[in-house]
């Protein structure tokens, strides 16, 4: 678990030992849900790879 700072525009950092967990790279697209009192961010796998 990390511990992480909302800036005044709403936007957080990811840390980068998550963002490495994740695979989640710049560029990357992430789909976003709300359960209850949680966000759920979740990296979306591109066409292309799909096919690799």
């Amino acid at each position: 678990m990390e511990k992480v700072r909302v800036d005044e525009k709403g936007r957080v950092i990811i840390p980068k030992r998550l963002r490495e967990k994740a695979k989640v790279k710049e560029g990357c697209y992430v789909k976003m849900e709300a359960r209850e009192r949680s966000i759920i961010i979740e990296p979306i796998e591109p066409l292309a790879d799909k096919y690799l």
